[in-house]
């Protein structure tokens, strides 16, 4: 019996998480709100979630060239993974430091051919489990329920992967025979995501009837990564503007950089500015004064301390993601059971549940007016 592979959101604390608990280190995922809002930081992939169609649009695209090494890419085989398989698609490509379970999966499946590669997906208990871990605790046992003849079924969505791969964009569908290759990445400096940006594009077109349902994710560099790099090259010439007004004797009233950087919560100077020579760019300025060096100290501690706000806020939105998972994860079944013993106790449940009774039934009618399955969720 094949492994059960659980229904888990496609959000971007889950993942996020669910990234660093495959191992992969400096990586995240950021939410786009728009084909205009691609992300200015490293960008090692995107994935994009539509209502999967079949016979849809399909992308205009060219065959690669010369000697591109072909991706990484594995038929899906399973239901409810396509997000976390096309994440793989963009992770095993992306040339990142892996770590051991995904790393010992890309070799062992390196020499496999696609469908194999899929199948070995579906039965990598290390990368289901921390799958599943996201899914949210069924109590019950529910019946997958089958539409009937002539009643529309609840609509099938689908995530499909874009990432560059030797100088050429990929998008990288499970349910396709093959990888398409969309072309070369731009010349002039351009980003690869801007051919992405068009096949997606093709893609939003092909629907009809103002389809609005779809999702944008980026898998970018960790933001704190940038930040402490900032951070390192900023304390580094705090430490030599300060060296030089010392030397001229014009240290008063001056924060020490020690003392600035742990006001800001950064680590110590000693340790922030690690072992790359970040390059001294104070030279040459003794003859401008004391005036001066006050004034790029004021500068470089301005950058700070906006660096330091940028900190917190990352450290509070993964704060906040950490919430939202262990709310995932929680079972509210006994909560739910105590709330209505308390109802019953009272004597409110049948009134409760009275109007509970009328609003599903109003529901139910609005859903078969407009000719769409109940279970789907209604727009606000």
């Amino acid at each position: 019996m094949a492994a059960k592979w659980d229904t888990i959101e496609s959000d971007p604390a889950v993942f996020s998480t669910l990234i660093e608990d495959l191992g992969v280190a400096g990586v995240s995922i950021q939410e786009l709100w728009s084909l205009d809002d691609l992300p200015e930081t490293n960008c090692f992939g995107l994935l994009f979630l539509h209502k999967f169609v079949k016979g849809g649009a399909k992308p205009q695209h060219t065959e690669p060239h010369g000697t591109s090494t072909p991706p990484w890419f594995a038929l899906q085989t399973v239901s409810n993974a396509c997000g976390t398989q096309a994440l793989l698609h963009i992770l095993l490509n992306s040339g990142l430091v892996l770590g051991d379970t995904l790393q010992n999966f890309k070799e062992f499946t390196s020499s496999l051919p696609p469908s194999d590669r899929g199948s070995c997906f579906e039965e990598c208990d290390a990368i289901r489990l921390s799958h599943n871990s996201f899914a949210r605790p069924e109590p019950f046992i529910r019946e997958e329920r089958v539409a009937k003849r002539g009643e529309k079924g609840r609509t099938p969505f689908h995530f499909i992967a874009y990432t560059p791969l030797d100088g050429y964009v990929y998008e990288l569908d499970g349910l396709a025979p093959r990888p398409i290759c969309l072309g070369p990445v731009p010349p002039s400096g351009l980003p690869w995501l801007t051919v992405a940006q068009t096949a997606i594009q093709t893609r939003m077109s092909s629907y009809l009837g103002g389809e609005l349902r779809f999702t944008l994710l980026a898998v970018v560099e960790d933001a704190r990564l940038s930040l402490r790099f900032e951070a390192a090259r900023c304390a580094r010439d705090l430490g030599d503007v300060y060296g030089l007004l010392l030397s001229l004797g014009c240290q008063d009233g001056i924060e020490t950089p020690e003392e600035l950087l742990k006001c800001l919560g950064f680590t110590p100077a000693s340790d922030c500015r690690g072992e790359e020579a970040l390059g001294d760019q104070t030279n040459g300025i003794g003859e401008g004064g004391a005036q001066y060096l006050t004034l790029r100290y004021a500068q470089i501690k301005l950058k700070l301390e906006i660096l330091a706000e940028q900190w917190r806020g990352e450290a509070e939105k993964r704060d906040r993601w950490a919430k939202e998972n262990a709310q995932r994860r929680h079972n509210f079944i006994p909560f739910i059971f105590q709330l209505l013993k308390g109802l019953a106790d009272k004597g409110a449940l049948s009134e409760e549940l009275e109007k509970a009774v009328a609003r599903n039934k109003a529901r139910l009618e609005r859903a078969k007016a407009e000719g769409r399955d109940p279970s789907e969720n209604e727009d606000d």
